[in-house]
């Protein structure tokens, strides 16, 4: 799976810092940390892919082993994980900034593990809609990762690493999976069964907000362990923005982004990349099982295979992409149609291929399925990064609207599956879904490579007064909304200052007639007004803060209680 949230360009060299005398820093055990985490999302996300096959077959012979469910849905259940992760993406930037990095990522993770631990049971309670909801669930709080990691590897990261640093903990992304597959087969066929996969998984994600909780931290300046050498050496390398000099971003020109071809070109990239890969993410067990006749229990291993073609391809693909930027090998639009390419052509042709293997063809098949999920990771370094390209002003805009647009395909992509047809072991299902998948990587690619542009576009830096309805009206609402509040302000104020009141709050300092009702505790005159005032006149005197004389309470609340 891969998202397309990624951290803006940076230059390589902003400043002449020198690197700490350690090879070895805390910030290279918190880049541990963020790929520990990927491998723990991957995971736990991957890990229904494996259950559900024998969770909806007979796998076991054991009479003692849980039973499989009978459900209508299994597509729709492996699809509901993204039903709701598009939210966190338009979300997790600002959340970030109000919550800490650190402690969104940790909490949601969490909730996500114990959502994951709790799907057996609510299988057998609510059947698949009670699954359904344990996933949605799951996708709404483990979408806050892409934020969280980008958020928390630009405030770790030297400016001359970071680039690498995303690569590389993007690239080792499959790993969780790759882990995932072949030790959930093993412990579906356990005496346990498959709810062990779930609660493995899931208190694989519990042990790792406690590692996350004592040994990440949300900067360089807040971790006790780091040398001042390292910590000067980040902060100092990393690009700072005067404060007079930052300026409010431009508004959003939704309407010229809507418009604009090359931005659609990136959505259409986006679109065959995650059709593809979580079709396949999610399919593939399911192939292997039903129609290549595997034991999901005993060779999980074969359905990893892929995904550690993909590991591979990943981690060879970021020096390749050095060598062309640091050459300058190629311009940049045609190193992002080169790389995006390769990641949609080369999966269509052995799709393509594998549409037409016969049952009997097992190591045939297996082959083409590696190259073709390998090589689809190539698009990393094409479309992902494209965004920022063309509007580094609306970079996050754009990145947020590219994942939300791209998740409605992650989620097509499985309910077309079961669209086709409900029986894994019929090969015309298994055809239409590889020749579906290859016509969409091949018409998404060629559109990509036709209209794709790395040209800063001419609605980076718009004039507000040239963007439209939509932009006025929003500008009109701000206006009316500060004007209304500084009106209520303004009235609020001088209520104050009629009531003799000298602050906003309730206990206002310099007015004994704004204390609140409890703060003369001998007072029987505001006694009298709250409570009653015979059975509270019988005080002693009481020497008011803001009073430059005593008042005698026996003397001064009897006449006054006698008239009230």
């Amino acid at each position: 799976m891969t998202d397309v949230e990624v951290s803006l360009p940076q230059p390589e060299h902003p400043g002449e810092v020198p690197a700490p005398s350690k090879i070895v820093g805390i910030r290279h055990y918190q880049y541990l940390l963020f790929v520990l985490t990927f491998v723990v999302f991957f995971g736990i996300y991957s890990s229904l892919s494996v259950a559900i096959v024998p969770m909806t077959g007979t796998t076991s012979t054991d009479a003692d082993a849980p039973k499989h469910v009978d459900w209508t849905n299994p597509d729709t259940v492996l699809s509901a994980f993204f039903w709701a992760y598009f939210i966190p993406h338009s979300t997790g930037a600002k959340l970030t900034q109000l919550i800490g990095a650190k402690w969104l990522l940790l909490t949601t993770m969490f909730i996500g593990s114990v959502f994951n631990i709790v799907i057996p049971a609510m299988s057998d309670v609510f059947g698949s809609s009670g699954v359904i909801a344990c996933r949605v669930a799951q996708g709404l709080c483990q979408g806050f990762l892409y934020p969280c990691i980008n958020s928390l590897v630009n405030v770790w990261t030297p400016a001359c690493e970071r680039t690498r640093v995303l690569n590389l903990i993007y690239g080792c992304a499959p790993l969780g999976t790759a882990i995932c597959m072949p030790l959930a087969g093993l412990l579906a066929g356990s005496e346990t069964g498959w709810p062990l996969v779930f609660s493995t998984m899931g208190g694989a994600g519990i042990v790792w907000a406690i590692i996350f909780a004592f040994f990440s931290e949300h900067s360089p300046s807040t971790h006790s362990r780091i040398s001042e050498e390292e910590k000067q050496y980040i902060e100092q390398s990393s690009i700072r923005v005067p404060a007079q000099n930052m300026t409010r971003a431009p508004p959003t020109p939704w309407v010229a982004i809507v418009k604009s071809v090359p931005v659609w070109a990136i959505l259409m990239a986006g679109s065959a990349h995650c059709w593809g890969q979580h079709t396949m993410l999610t399919q593939i067990p399911s192939y292997m099982h039903n129609f290549m006749n595997y034991d999901i229990t005993k060779d999980g291993e074969v359905s990893s295979l892929p995904y550690v073609a993909q590991l591979g391809v990943s981690l060879i693909a970021i020096p390749i992409t050095d060598i062309i930027i640091s050459k300058k090998i190629t311009s940049t639009t045609t190193k992002r149609k080169i790389f995006n390419s390769l990641g949609c052509f080369i999966p269509a042709v052995f799709l393509l291929a594998l549409a037409f293997i016969d049952r009997s063809e097992r190591i045939s098949a297996v082959a083409l399925l590696v190259v073709a999920v390998g090589t689809s990771v190539f698009a990393q370094s094409g479309y992902v990064v494209n965004a920022t390209d063309l509007a580094p002003n609306h970079a996050a805009v754009m990145l947020s609207l590219v994942s939300s647009y791209t998740t409605i395909y992650s989620v097509l992509g499985p309910l077309t599956v079961g669209f086709l047809g409900r029986d894994k072991t019929d090969p015309t299902l298994w055809r239409d879904v590889f020749l579906i998948s290859a016509s969409i990587y091949t018409a998404c690619g060629i559109f990509y490579c036709v209209f794709a542009s790395t040209e800063k576009q001419p609605w980076n830096e718009v004039d507000p007064e040239e963007l439209g309805t939509a932009a006025k009206m929003k500008q009109f609402c701000q206006k009316w909304w500060l004007r209304w509040k500084n009106q209520v302000k303004s009235y609020w104020n001088s209520t104050k200052r009629r009531l003799g009141c000298s602050t906003g709050s309730y206990n206002f300092e310099n007015s004994w007639l704004c204390k609140p009702r409890n703060y003369f505790e001998n007072s029987c005159l505001c006694k009298r007004r709250y409570v009653g005032c015979p059975s509270f006149c019988s005080c002693g005197s009481y020497n008011f803060e803001n009073s430059l004389k005593k008042i005698d309470c026996s003397s001064f609340c009897s006449p006054l209680c006698s008239i009230m």
